[in-house]
């Protein structure tokens, strides 16, 4: 991620349809963290 409050600390992001999972991964205990998940819609 390169802007946020979340932007250089390991969290990645997913987008699925109209929403963004934020999320890291703990290589060691193979294991992913679930942060966030956020509804982005929009009416164009």
């Amino acid at each position: 991620m390169r802007e946020g409050r979340y932007a250089g600390k390991g969290y990645r992001q997913l987008l699925i349809d109209n929403y963004i999972v934020i999320f890291r991964i703990n290589e060691a205990d193979k294991t992913v963290y679930v942060v966030t998940i956020q509804y982005q819609g929009r009416n164009i």
